[in-house]
């Protein structure tokens, strides 16, 4: 996943800022806030395709299917009650 790349490469992105922004790139800088939130959606989606990955075998049952989308909706349900108070992510998890 790109956000799973992103984070992991977080500290090569804030060198290659430093060493080599200008005024034009200083403006595509994430600030430490904005990383939070790439981790906490990261974190997310990461959930969600293991979920989804149990589910993409041609010997999936209609059972597998449901405890998957249970999981998924419970998921959905818990981010939305830690992140209620979030402007950001409101909308997000409660699409779920």
């Amino acid at each position: 996943m790109m956000l799973s790349t992103a984070w992991i490469l977080r500290g090569f992105v804030e060198e290659f800022f430093d060493l080599y922004a200008n005024a034009q790139l200083e403006a595509d800088r994430l600030s430490n806030d904005e990383w939070a939130i790439v981790r906490i959606i990261k974190d997310f989606l990461e959930k969600l395709s293991m979920a989804t990955k149990a589910c993409k075998s041609s010997k999936s049952t209609l059972d597998l299917v449901l405890l998957s989308m249970d999981y998924i909706l419970g998921e959905f349900e818990k981010a939305k009650q830690w992140h209620k108070d979030n402007p950001i992510f409101v909308p997000m998890f409660n699409s779920g």
